[in-house]
């Protein structure tokens, strides 16, 4: 079954009474021992048994532009392997409120693993994460090799195993990139770009795979105007960084920067970064001061909790497309700035800061109350939740049972959904949806 959430603003222009389809999220269930080549592997019933390539019948052609490729039994590299496909794709054994993680046996866990075969070499030659998934390693000389224009992302919720103790190196060609957040491999070597972060174990630091220094991602730093300088590592308070830009400019993941005393910033542009920036104090007296006429971007998620923060006259905050500022409401707010919201920025901000700030533009304005939870509550409030399952003229609006006059299907490796339908659970009425012949 696949659970389509779906947030749309549909200007669609029908005239005529047909069943018109469009193309959702390609996922693919996948397991080695119970599967099946035969099985459409649109559920953990319908699982497919092996990789295949992209125009096959087996997982991969399931999701041949990128998707969601679910590890509900065992996904299992027996042999070499490229993984090329049109699109990012994700390898995940939690999905759909489901988790198929069962570690045990810890010499071949049961489900919910990413199982390579000794010696194994797999090749990543497009986007690819790696998620919430256990990546075992049956023996000793496995390898992925990550080649030019493809990113590996392997995140925090990996969990590496071994049969033997002897963990995978991974190597990326110049002009490749792996973002490894989490899990333990033997080394990490080539001439590409490499970041890794703090819930990483690289065992072999240094070494014959180590073709350049590895770069070690750190997410949380310290900023101290007063007794801090730009030429520390900014790792601790007695190391702390002298400006807020060094440290963000030393971020390759995101993470936490805590202020100590009082720290000014003035033109400034806060990049996008994988993890959300949050800027802080450990105590609460610490101050962000904003100086006269700053001009300030925001191009990814900047949270400001537990600190002090004040403007001085003229200052502009530009948030910027997909970005979000977050203030919330334990941060203490004096005097006034302009914040600027493009169409497609938020800005999660609390009761005292909304009451001296003026905000203007196109963006989303989200009073913080109770934290994330309450940009979920703002969309929850104002879109409709829809579910449909393949193969049935049953759907769900908000949890109300409604009929099909036409069932979702998989046709040539693609989810296709009746559009009236969703058109009108979505608020748009039959004489708003229009068909032009000659367009």
């Amino acid at each position: 079954m696949k659970k389509i959430i779906l947030a749309l603003i549909i200007s669609c222009f029908f005239a005529v009474p047909l069943t018109f389809l469009i193309a959702a999220e390609d996922v693919v269930y996948v397991s080695y021992g119970t599967g099946n080549n035969e099985n459409s592997g649109l559920s953990d019933t319908e699982c497919k048994k092996t990789l295949g390539g992209a125009t096959g019948n087996a997982a991969a052609g399931v999701i041949a532009d990128g998707g969601v490729m679910v590890a509900s039994g065992k996904l299992y590299f027996g042999a070499d392997y490229t993984w090329k496909l049109g699109g990012k794709a994700t390898i995940t054994a939690v999905y759909n409120g489901k988790d198929y993680k069962n570690p045990e046996p810890a010499t071949n866990p049961a489900s919910g693993v990413m199982k390579m075969k000794s010696g194994c070499k797999l090749t990543v030659s497009s986007d690819l994460v790696i998620d919430d998934i256990i990546l075992f390693q049956e023996g000793g000389q496995n390898t992925i090799h990550v080649t030019a224009g493809a990113t590996l992302t392997i995140t925090e919720n990996v969990i590496t195993t071994t049969k033997t103790g002897e963990y995978m190196t991974i190597i990326v060609a110049t002009g490749g990139k792996v973002v490894i957040n989490g899990g333990t491999f033997d080394a990490v070597g080539g001439y590409g770009e490499k970041v890794i972060g703090e819930k990483a174990q690289i065992l072999k630091e240094e070494g014959e795979a180590e073709k350049e220094t590895v770069q070690r991602a750190v997410s949380t730093y310290y900023v101290d105007a007063v007794n801090g300088s730009d030429n520390n590592d900014g790792k601790s308070v007695t190391a702390a960084k002298k400006k807020l830009s060094s440290a963000v400019a030393d971020m390759t993941i995101g993470g936490e920067v805590y202020i100590h005393g009082k720290t000014s910033i003035g033109e400034y542009s806060f990049p996008v970064l994988p993890k959300k920036l949050l800027i802080s104090s450990e105590n609460g007296k610490s101050e962000l001061a904003f100086e006269n006429n700053a001009n300030v971007h925001i191009y990814g998620d900047v949270s400001l909790s537990n600190i002090t923060v004040s403007f001085g006259s003229n200052v502009c905050i530009n948030v910027h497309k997909g970005a979000t500022l977050q203030i919330d409401n334990t941060v203490k707010v004096i005097g006034n700035a302009n914040v600027v919201l493009d169409d497609g920025a938020y800005a999660h901000i609390s009761q005292d800061a909304l009451a001296v700030l003026t905000i203007s533009g196109n963006g989303d304005v989200i009073p913080y109350v109770d934290g994330d939870s309450d940009i979920l509550a703002h969309f929850a409030g104002i879109k409709s939740v829809v579910e449909l399952t393949i193969g049935s003229t049953t759907a769900y609006i908000n949890g109300e049972a409604q009929t099909l006059d036409a069932v979702p299907i998989n046709r040539n490796n693609r989810t296709m959904l009746p559009v009236r339908f969703l058109a009108n659970a979505f608020g748009v009425d039959n004489e708003g949806i229009k068909w032009d012949a000659q367009t």
